[in-house]
C-alpha cells in the first residue's frame, strides 16, 4: 500500500495460482521469485484499465508465504473466512491495519511529500502509475506543500 500509494480497494486481493481469464477482482500471485498484483477493480479502471505491479521486495513475498493462503483466499477477510464485499467495513479493517490509524489517504500525501523532498521524480511517476491517478492529480489534490492541508 505504501511503496505503490494503493488505494483501499486495490488491496481487496484475491490470491490464485493463475490469473483467469475474465478478470473481475484484484488478484495477487506468485511468479517465479516475485509477487505479481493484478488489480482490475479500482476507482479509474475506466480510464487507466487492468494494473500489473510486479513486486520483488524479499520481507513482502515471506510475509504473503507466511499466510500460508490457498487459491482463492482472499488477502483480508471476515472472520469465516470469506470476502469483505462492504467497502465501509473493507476501508474500517484497512484504517486499523495502517500506521497509526492513519489510513491509505493521508500515507500516499506523506509518501508524495517524501519523494517530493528527495527529488524522487521517476518514483513519483510510478507512483502515479501503480495507484492509476495522474501526477496531476497527486500533485493538485495530494500534495501536502499545496495548499493548506
Amino acid at each position: 500500500m505504501i511503496k505503490h500509494a494503493l488505494r483501499n480497494k486495490d488491496i481487496n486481493l484475491k490470491f490464485v495460482k493463475a490469473l483467469p481469464k475474465n478478470k473481475t477482482e484484484n488478484y495477487i500471485m506468485m511468479k517465479g521469485k516475485n509477487i505479481l498484483l493484478n488489480i482490475n477493480s479500482y476507482k479509474t479502471e475506466e480510464k487507466y484499465g487492468s494494473k500489473e505491479i510486479n513486486i520483488s521486495n524479499e520481507k513482502f513475498i515471506d510475509e504473503i508465504k507466511k499466510m500460508k493462503l490457498d487459491d482463492g483466499d482472499y488477502l483480508l477477510t471476515k472472520k469465516n473466512g470469506d470476502k469483505i464485499s462492504n467497502i465501509s467495513t473493507f476501508n474500517d479493517k484497512v484504517l486499523h491495519l495502517t500506521i497509526d490509524k492513519l489510513g491509505q489517504n493521508k500515507i500516499v500525501k506523506i509518501m508524495i511529500k517524501d519523494l517530493i523532498n528527495n527529488k524522487s521524480f521517476d518514483k513519483l511517476e510510478q507512483m502515479s502509475k501503480d495507484r492509476g491517478t495522474s501526477i496531476d492529480v497527486l500533485l493538485k489534490s495530494y500534495n501536502l506543500y499545496n495548499g493548506d492541508k
